[in-house]
């Protein structure tokens, strides 16, 4: 029953992160498999005792489930970063589209080369909407790692996008 409870509070944030990282088609999966291991593992789970919400763990658990995925998501944002080239967008369409579209395509591209370490925590602040503790919990990391990949990352991506903009 408790965990049940727990999965009605945390499922549209898990159901949020989890699309956003591989797609709808690969999603139901893998919220599945994230509650299922959350369950499996429930006696590890230590917030309990310290009044810590539960969200951050089982986005954890998540981002491992997404890590074991690794290839499916890789594929998706593969199609992501190909999609602007083989979508036929009519020429009637304003710029405005056209623009839209070449700049998903370019973001996919950086997010796809980025390394999954940072990545993860990039991600997790992005789309989860966790703040640096909050990583630290669902990553098993220390706080000053997270804001230093995390750092890495938008450097990264902002180094990409610039080579892109100008290559």
């Amino acid at each position: 029953d408790v965990f049940r409870e727990i999965w009605a509070r945390h499922v549209e944030a898990l159901e949020r992160y989890i699309t956003t990282r591989v797609g709808r088609a690969a999603a139901e999966d893998l919220i599945s498999s994230t509650f299922l291991a959350g369950f499996r593992y429930r006696r590890t789970y230590k917030g309990a005792i310290s009044g810590h919400s539960a969200g951050p763990w089982l986005l954890g658990i998540a981002t491992n489930e997404i890590s074991q995925h690794r290839r499916l998501e890789q594929r998706w944002l593969d199609q992501q970063a190909a999609g602007a080239q083989q979508l036929d967008v009519p020429t009637n369409e304003s710029d405005a589209v056209l623009g839209a579209l070449a700049s998903h395509s370019r973001v996919a591209r950086a997010l796809r080369d980025l390394a999954p370490r940072y990545r993860d925590p990039f991600l997790l602040l992005v789309l989860a909407d966790l703040d640096y503790a909050q990583i630290a919990v669902a990553l098993s990391l220390r706080i000053g790692t997270v804001r230093s990949r995390i750092h890495r990352a938008r450097t990264e991506l902002g180094r990409q996008m610039k080579e892109d903009t100008n290559g």
